[in-house]
C-alpha cells in the first residue's frame, strides 16, 4: 500500500515494546505522530508518512518512556 512501511510497524511485534504508545486508524488520513506530556496534553504532531520502521522505532526509544 501506500505506506507499506507504517503498516509493518503496525502489524509487526514492535509497538508492543512501548506500552505507551497506541494506534488509532483514521480512514483516509495520512499517519501522523501525535507526541503527548505526563497529563495527556498533545505537545507535537508530526506527519511520518516517509518514516520507515527503523525511524520510528528509533524515534519511539528515544523518546517513549517505557
Amino acid at each position: 500500500g501506500r505506506y507499506a512501511q507504517i503498516a509493518a510497524f503496525v502489524r509487526s511485534d514492535r509497538p508492543s515494546q512501548f506500552p505507551n504508545f497506541s494506534v488509532e486508524y483514521v480512514r483516509g488520513a495520512d499517519p501522523i505522530l501525535n507526541v503527548y506530556d505526563d497529563q495527556d496534553q498533545m505537545i507535537e504532531s508530526m506527519g511520518i508518512d516517509k518514516w520507515d520502521t527503523d525511524t520510528l522505532t528509533a524515534f519511539l526509544e528515544e523518546n517513549l518512556v517505557r
